[in-house]
Order: structure tokens, then C-alpha cells, then sequence
């Protein structure tokens, strides 16, 4: 597949934001609609349709409605946003090169990188179908005549990006797409006009290196030390500077939400589609705090506030605001599983973007859930199971025959909780002894299949089970009891030679035969 799954991935969390429509062909993404009213229906299919913009004020905290193309009764209730400009463009040939070149991909996923990579990658191509401004009263917009098919008889589909905006309290909506036909609620005809409800949200968050030890998509399971990399793509308000702003600050905080995680060196934030890097003006416009500082009290994370009214610093802030308003941020950084991460807890991660105030607008969204796991093991006495048997001496390998060396395993209670693993050879191989009543556990393993070798048995006893075979289960979303096993050992009394084998009795008797001989003797003698 030639389209980055890494694309998709971060398009996903859009896609609950982007106006994804039911298609009812080919390109189909079949979804149950969600109606409440029809618009004017066709039992055939029209030769041209209007798409209808409608956009609303949506508070922080909503929940997201899908568009099925005809009227959603809770948010025609809302109030409607004027002046906001929107343009319409056609990405027919862009959607069909994309199935072309990635055969087995469902048009979901092709629609979704389409807006993925929408400004950097597809824009320039793709022809202006129309531009407007909304109704001042009602937030509406229509496009009209726009055609179902192209002359070929393929089904045409249609990319709405939200523009500039004379208000301050908004944040701008993903872009949206649309393709043809869309089917009424009562698939009995299709829609003449479509009416898409766009979100003003403007913040998508996401895990961009995703392994492949999940069961469910939600919870990716991670070995201790590796890294996890997360983005966030913000956008910044227009007109923060206006006369009659009510915006005066701005503060991006990102948190960890259970303890597990180191964040490792700073974030990098930088304008979409560009390379200059902007961490630094945000410093020098407000003030900057993480996990790694002192008086740090949250869970790993980081956060930058920005009092757009600090006099003091109103040169550094609108050398910041030059540079970032009205602008999509992609804000990168690296978190990293520590030794502290409890096995199989689910481990989420949430942005929060705050543009303060009167009234306080907040967005907030959350990645796919991290964890790690492990193993542990009793060793007990063969002959008495409720013994445990301490001083059992192993080395782990992993299911490439490589050999776990352990940083700073710690282990003296027979938990071993390493800052990172290492893999390597037999004779560099951390050695991992059971302790008391048999207690052996190892933290810290990604998914996958394991095995643990006994090396040295306790005192007194000797190896029954050399090698120990166990499975490291895929992340799920939920908190999982441990994986356990139990391994035996024999004691060596079977195997001691006798002391005095040839019993008391065997004594008496050589003892009589002596006595008998000195009788013998002695009458030899008289």
C-alpha cells in the first residue's frame, strides 16, 4: 500500500470532525444516518445538487453529530455564524488516483488523507468549484449545480475548506468531503440538497508510531524505554489582535493520564507546511513548564501560557502572533515508558487548547491509549508446592533468540522493574533471581512471545524445567491481571549417598561373627 498508514492513522481522529457523507456507489462509505428531517429527495438520481453550509456555534464539550446530509435538529437550535468564508473544490481526480495507486484501501481512508495532507499536498490541484461568505443571520451558505458524475459516469466528490472569519471566538473546522450520490435517511432517493453542518474545532491529536501489539486499535502495548510520539494539529484564531478581541491569552497544556511516562526533551512546534521551529518564541512570549521541572505536579506533560496582555513582553508577543495566528500548528514530542508504568494499565494522552477570556473557549482531545505488560512466576519445591524456593537463577529471550540485558533492573524483591531492555547475546544476559517464598516478575515487555531459561538451580536442588515458554498479550482496552506461571525444581535428596547404608543390624552381626572367632581362638590355645 503506498499511501502512509501513518496518514491515515492521524486522519482518523478527524474524521470524526470532517463532514465524511454516506456515498451510495462505488466510492461508498456506508454509514447509518442519523435524521431528523429529509430535504427535497430525488427517486432518481439528479444531474446536479446544492450543498448547503451550515455553520453553528459549537460550545467546548459537544458531541460530535455526524452529517447524513439532511437536517440534524440539535444543532439548527444552535446560533448561526456569519461572515465565515468557505470554498469549494473538486477532488474527483484526486480520489480516484489515490484508489488507483492503493488498491485494497477503502475510500474512508482515501477521503481521510485527502484531508490529511489537504493544504501541503492536494489544494493546488484540485479546481475551485465556487467561494461565499455565510448569512450574517443564519450561518447558511449554498453551492449550487454542482454535478453527480463526470462525463464518464464516475461519481463526482467535493472538498469544502473553511476560510477567514470576522469572529474571534471560533476555531476553524477541518475540512470536509462530500461524495455523490447521498442517499435520503429512508434510502428511497437521493438528496437535491445537501445540507453539511461544518465543526468549528480545530484541534486533532494522535499516537504517529502505532505498533502492531493492539487487539482493539485503542491500547498499543510498548516495551519499557521505547518511545512514543505524538502530534497535535491546532489552529490558532483569526484576529486575535482586533479592536474588541476578547481573546487575551492562550495556554496548550498536555498531560499524561496515569503515571508511566517520562516526557523526553521539549516539544517542537511548528506552522503547518513549515520548518521554522517556534518552541522558543513561545517561551519568550509566556512562560513554559513540563513533567521535568521541580514543581511540576501532574503527570508527564508540559504547558504554555501566554498572557497576551503582559505589557512586558509585548514585543516577543506579537513577534509570536505574526507568526502563528490564524495558522495551523503541528506540535510534536516524544514520551517515553519508564519504569514506573503499572503492567497492562492503559496509559491515555490528552491535549487541551484554551483561548481565554470571556467566555473561555476550550478544545480538547485525546490520543490512543499506551501501555506495557510483563510477566511473573513462582519457583517452588516439586515435592511440597507451598514452599517457595528463592536464590532460582534465569536469563530471559525473547522470540528472536535474543537475550534480555536489563538497565538497572532493580530486583532484590524479585520485581524486576528495568529502565529499558536491551537484546543481546547469552553471556551479556541479565541474570534474574527468584526471591522470597518463589517470587520472580518481570516488568516492562511489549507483546509478544517469550522464554524464560533456568541457569542455576537453588541449593539443594536441581533443574527440572530448563525452559519456560510464555506469551506477552496484545494491548487491550482494559486493565488485565498478569500473566503467571509456576516452575518446579526436585530436591537432590533422591540422589545423596547413604551413611551407614548397611543398617545396625549388619553392625550386631559382623560384631558376633568377631566374637565367635575369638572363642575359636582361644580354645585353639588351651
Amino acid at each position: 500500500m503506498k499511501m502512509t498508514m501513518n496518514k491515515v492513522s492521524r486522519a482518523a481522529l478527524a474524521g470524526l470532525m470532517v463532514c465524511g457523507l454516506t456515498l451510495s456507489a462505488a466510492p461508498a462509505l456506508n454509514a447509518a444516518p442519523e435524521t431528523v428531517r429529509a430535504t427535497a429527495v430525488s427517486p432518481t438520481l439528479p444531474d446536479k445538487v446544492t450543498v448547503e453550509i451550515n455553520k453553528k456555534l459549537l460550545k467546548s464539550n459537544y458531541q460530535l453529530t455526524p452529517n447524513t446530509g439532511e437536517t440534524i435538529a440539535d444543532l439548527e437550535a444552535l446560533e448561526g455564524i456569519g461572515n465565515v468564508e468557505f470554498s469549494a473544490y473538486d477532488v474527483t481526480s484526486i480520489f480516484y488516483d489515490l484508489q488507483a495507486a492503493n488498491p485494497g484501501v477503502s475510500a474512508e481512508d482515501l477521503t481521510k488523507e485527502i484531508v490529511a495532507d489537504w493544504s501541503e499536498k492536494y489544494k493546488a490541484s484540485a479546481p475551485v468549484k465556487g467561494s461565499g461568505t455565510t448569512d450574517p443571520v443564519d450561518g447558511t451558505l449554498e453551492f449550487k449545480d454542482l454535478e453527480t458524475r463526470t462525463t464518464n459516469g464516475k461519481y463526482k466528490l467535493y472538498l469544502f475548506e473553511e476560510g477567514n472569519s470576522d469572529r474571534t471566538d471560533i476555531l476553524r473546522s477541518v475540512p470536509m468531503i462530500v461524495g455523490m450520490p447521498v442517499r435520503n435517511a429512508a434510502n428511497t432517493g437521493f438528496l437535491k440538497t445537501i445540507k453539511i453542518y461544518p465543526k468549528n474545532t480545530g484541534l486533532e491529536k494522535e499516537l504517529t508510531n502505532p505498533n502492531e501489539n493492539t487487539t482493539d486499535g485503542k491500547v498499543y502495548n510498548y516495551e519499557v524505554g521505547q518511545n512514543l510520539e505524538y502530534e497535535t494539529n491546532l489552529v490558532i484564531p483569526h484576529g486575535i489582535r482586533d479592536a474588541g478581541s476578547k481573546i487575551t491569552s492562550i495556554n496548550l497544556t498536555d498531560v499524561m493520564s496515569a503515571v508511566g511516562t517520562t516526557l523526553d526533551g521539549v516539544p517542537s512546534i511548528t506552522v503547518e507546511g513549515e520548518d521554522e521551529e517556534l518552541h522558543d518564541l513561545f517561551v519568550a512570549a509566556g512562560t513554559y513548564t513540563d513533567s521535568n521541572d521541580d514543581d511540576w505536579e501532574n503527570h508527564a506533560g508540559f504547558k504554555y501560557e501566554i498572557d497576551l496582555e503582559k505589557g512586558s513582553k509585548e514585543s516577543e508577543i506579537i513577534a509570536l502572533l505574526n507568526k502563528i495566528e490564524g495558522k495551523a500548528l503541528s506540535i510534536k514530542y516524544t514520551m517515553k515508558i519508564n519504569k514506573h508504568a503499572v503492567p497492562n494499565q492503559d496509559i491515555g494522552n490528552t491535549f487541551t487548547g484554551e483561548f481565554g477570556n470571556g467566555p473561555e473557549l476550550t478544545v480538547v482531545d485525546e490520543s490512543q491509549k499506551v501501555e506495557t505488560s510483563g510477566h511473573k512466576f513462582t519457583k517452588y519445591d516439586a515435592y511440597d508446592e507451598n514452599r517457595g524456593l528463592p536464590d532460582a537463577e534465569f536469563k530471559l529471550q525473547n522470540n528472536d533468540g535474543k537475550w534480555a540485558i536489563l538497565n538497572n533492573p532493580g530486583g532484590e524483591d524479585g520485581t524486576y522493574k528495568p529502565e529499558s531492555i536491551r537484546w543481546g547475546t547469552k553471556a551479556e544476559a541479565t541474570i534474574l533471581k527468584s526471591a522470597a517464598k518463589g517470587h520472580l516478575q518481570i516488568n516492562g515487555l511489549e507483546s509478544g512471545k517469550y522464554t524464560l531459561v533456568e541457569t542455576k538451580a537453588p541449593t539443594g536442588y536441581k533443574i527440572t524445567t530448563e525452559d519456560t515458554n510464555f506469551t506477552v498479550a496484545k494491548g487491550v482496552l482494559t486493565t488485565t491481571a498478569l500473566g503467571s506461571d509456576t516452575i518446579a525444581n526436585t530436591p537432590l535428596d533422591g540422589e545423596l549417598p547413604l551413611t551407614g547404608g548397611m543398617g545396625i543390624a549388619a553392625f550386631l552381626i559382623v560384631g558376633t561373627a568377631a566374637m565367635g572367632t575369638a572363642v575359636i581362638y582361644k580354645k585353639r590355645h588351651a
